[in-house]
């Protein structure tokens, strides 16, 4: 039983390994998708490609998944309701000041501050608990946050708290929030599935308010969208950063515990 459930948090160790591949990827995606908009639409604010896209990515990611679970979704539980808006409303929060950040800094100081949860979720534990963390899991953030500065090729002599840097320590803060939602026993029961789903109809439409107050005008949405290389990008950050990534953490990061998720 005890080899049988090692084996289990095994697997979701690599599957969520995974799935931190594809928002790795996304940190890339979405810089290059934020200055092709500006090549396109020059006028245009980061908050409003920041909105568009993350509409995009989740009102999609909704509609492929209400597709695939048609026939369950008359089962939603009133927790799976709970759990899933939770998680679509910090999680929302957290990509849109993400997403914008990184619009104001490089790429790769992004993907490093964002690893600030890796700090944040064992502090949170800890003061939960009561109790200072182990020496384990000081030395093993200590290898995260050096070990990402490395592969972000951090440059300290210009690594500053501007408005990229402040928005993506922002943005970390929620994810946090988003991890340790997702881990709470008490939804221990719920339909991963259904989960995400109610998440991404709750990212969708908490950031709707966002894009009509930030777009300039329907004229200039269609201007951004009748691009091959935007659609490319949305696709690959809404099939592969969005649908894969997320229905992949929800399912299997409640089979093992926060700090090491």
């Amino acid at each position: 039983m005890a080899l049988e459930k090692s084996n289990h948090a095994l697997k979701a160790t690599w599957i969520l390994f995974l799935a931190t591949v594809f928002w790795g990827f996304s940190f890339l995606g979405m810089k290059a998708l934020g200055l092709t908009q500006k090549k396109i639409l020059p006028e245009g604010s980061s908050w409003f490609f920041a909105a568009l896209s993350l509409a995009v990515r989740f009102g999609f990611s909704a509609l492929i998944l209400a597709f695939w679970s048609l026939r369950t979704l008359r089962d939603v539980k009133r927790s799976e309701l709970q759990q899933g808006a939770g998680l679509g409303l910090v999680g929302g929060i957290g990509l849109l000041l993400q997403m914008d950040g990184v619009n104001y800094t490089s790429a790769s100081t992004a993907a490093f501050l964002t690893q600030c949860y890796c700090l944040f979720i064992p502090v949170v534990v800890a003061f939960r608990k009561k109790a200072w963390p182990g020496k384990t899991l000081l030395l093993s953030c200590a290898m995260v946050i050096t070990g990402a500065a490395i592969l972000s090729n951090v440059d300290w002599a210009q690594l500053h708290l501007g408005r990229g840097e402040v928005e993506v320590v922002a943005a970390s803060i929620f994810f946090t929030a988003q991890i340790l939602w997702l881990e709470d026993p008490k939804y221990s029961g719920n339909n991963a599935t259904h989960v995400t789903l109610i998440m991404f109809a709750v990212n969708f439409l908490s950031i709707l308010p966002v894009f009509f107050l930030v777009m300039p005008s329907w004229s200039a949405v269609a201007a951004v969208c009748n691009s091959i290389p935007v659609l490319a990008l949305y696709a690959v950050l809404t099939f592969f950063c969005t649908l894969a990534a997320y229905t992949m953490m929800n399912y299997w990061q409640p089979h093992i515990d926060a700090t090491r998720a």
